[in-house]
């Protein structure tokens, strides 16, 4: 079996953070069934103002930050 490392970069939106919070934690139980595998997940959670309108958002970017980095522990 090739073991080479694996690199994951994700690009998060505000709404897609449930997505992100499931891919972690499917990525988290593929790991524990092959331990051999060296995964690396890089992501990045947009906030921009210039591309999330937060004025009609019913979350704040505060909230949205703080969910990301409780999946990111």
């Amino acid at each position: 079996m090739n073991n080479s490392p694996i690199d994951i970069v994700i690009f998060v939106l505000p709404w897609e953070i449930e997505a992100y919070r499931s891919t972690v934690a499917r990525l988290e139980s593929a790991i524990k069934l092959d331990s051999s595998v060296t995964l690396s997940l890089h992501a990045c959670l947009c906030v921009s103002v210039n591309i999330i309108d937060w004025k009609n958002s019913k979350a704040s970017p505060q909230k949205i930050i703080d969910e990301y980095n409780e999946i990111n522990e």
